[in-house]
């Protein structure tokens, strides 16, 4: 049985934190916290690493038992869930940036490359 890894479940918790923090915090005077808050692509990034690394640690023994098609199912069922997530939160954010822009339209070609993964850093309205 594997050892379970809660420090780093937990640490992705606190990424996860410092992500919505980023997202929904509205702005404040600058702190000592204010670099930590415009810099959540760290968090962001850290998040999908332990993500990865646990779901490899979790999972390795069934993938080096399986054959090629189980394995293959596997990661095409994961990349699936993880792009329909994504997809779904990146429309709910699309509605959010709608009723913000009340009636501006961000650039098309911009949101058709960040719905291909494409593009991730540039601002919406550029």
């Amino acid at each position: 049985e594997k050892q379970r890894l809660d420090h780093l479940t937990g640490a992705r918790c606190l990424a996860s934190t410092w992500i919505v923090c980023g997202h929904f915090l509205p702005p404040l005077s600058p702190s000592a916290l204010t670099p930590a808050r415009h810099r959540g692509n760290v968090a962001v990034c850290f998040f999908i690493l332990m993500s990865g690394f646990i779901t490899q640690w979790v999972y390795a023994a069934r993938i080096v038992e399986g054959n090629v098609v189980e394995i293959q199912r596997f990661y095409t069922r994961r990349i699936v869930r993880v792009v329909i997530t994504t997809w779904v939160a990146m429309l709910l954010g699309l509605v959010v940036l709608l009723i913000q822009l009340k009636g501006a339209l961000p650039n098309l070609w911009h949101l058709v490359r960040c719905f291909a993964f494409l593009e991730t850093w540039v601002d919406p309205l550029e």
